[in-house]
């Protein structure tokens, strides 16, 4: 068997939702609670520094954002939007909001997000399927955003994430990970690529662990690791095996595309997983698990 797997975004968002309402039932405040259950609009806050919702732990589904300066208001953490109507609003956050966006509709412009630079080391805001185009990909940390494009691709790819270095006032690096799952009896193979445009004294990597580790911070905790070389406009790559064929569970597995104080140029990533379980170790096909944007194998 040897089937590869594409890169969009997630599609089908019923296994995103389960868990997200499971945790967040109880932590949303009283408006949203009653905006998510009766649905509903909520319409011009202020200030993009403010923010229609100034709350953390937020689970946002079926609402309408009309005219809003900001949606979310700075400083909050764990925000969640599965299903929204986002009409005609500036912004997503302000500095240092952190959360995910799985899926909306789009009236006007998509919004962007004020004050990036201000974000803390190891926050991110990510947008799946970004203004409504299936399988976009836009996030924002405090270094640098990401944007999923077609024009400078590996070959064989339709589809590359551009990292837009920048200045940042906290943050040290920037960023984006990439979860996946390996179930119990099979394997597979992870290809990433890795190119930049100018020369660097810190080289983009991508690291490969499991899904609860943390090898940005230097702890040894990866399972593998790729650096590129400081080539300029070349396209470099590397390959990692995971094999779980004799394996009892799932392994919850995650790329990490990292790229250290560096303020200025691109970086260009993608990555494509194929099913390398032999023909003995049972059918199945590749499918995209939405779930936080996970990509795995079904059984």
């Amino acid at each position: 068997m040897d089937q590869t797997l594409p890169v969009p975004g997630p599609t089908d968002l019923t296994a995103a939702v389960a868990p997200l309402a499971q945790r967040y039932k109880r932590a949303n405040g009283p408006v949203i609670r009653l905006v998510n259950r009766l649905g509903g609009t909520l319409e011009k806050a202020q200030s993009v520094n403010y923010g229609a919702i100034g709350s953390n732990d937020v689970y946002v589904n079926g609402v309408t954002f009309k005219n809003a300066g900001g949606i979310f208001a700075g400083d909050k953490t764990r925000l969640n939007i599965v299903s929204a109507t986002i009409d005609n609003c500036s912004y997503f956050g302000n500095r240092n909001a952190n959360g995910k966006v799985y899926s909306a509709t789009y009236i006007g412009t998509p919004p962007g997000f004020n004050g990036a630079q201000y974000m803390a080391t190891g926050s991110i805001f990510e947008v799946f399927n970004y203004g409504g185009t299936q399988g976009a990909y836009k996030a924002w940390t405090g270094m640098g955003v990401i944007t999923s494009q077609s024009s400078v691709v590996p070959s064989g790819y339709s589809q590359a994430n551009q990292i837009a270095l920048n200045y940042a006032m906290y943050a040290t690096y920037c960023f984006y990970p990439v979860l996946f799952a390996v179930p119990a009896g099979r394997s597979v193979s992870v290809e990433v690529q890795l190119r930049k445009s100018v020369a660097m004294t810190n080289l983009p990597k991508v690291w490969l662990s499991e899904e609860i580790e943390r090898p940005e911070i230097g702890d040894g905790s990866e399972d593998d690791v790729f650096t590129m070389t400081d080539s300029i406009d070349t396209w470099e790559s590397d390959t990692f095996t995971i094999d779980n064929t004799l394996g009892t569970k799932e392994k919850r597995m995650k790329l990490f595309f990292y790229v250290y104080k560096q303020t200025s140029g691109y970086v260009y990533s993608a990555h494509k997983i194929t099913d390398t379980t032999p023909s003995s170790g049972g059918g199945g096909a590749v499918r995209i698990l939405p779930s936080y944007g996970k990509v795995g194998l079904s059984g």
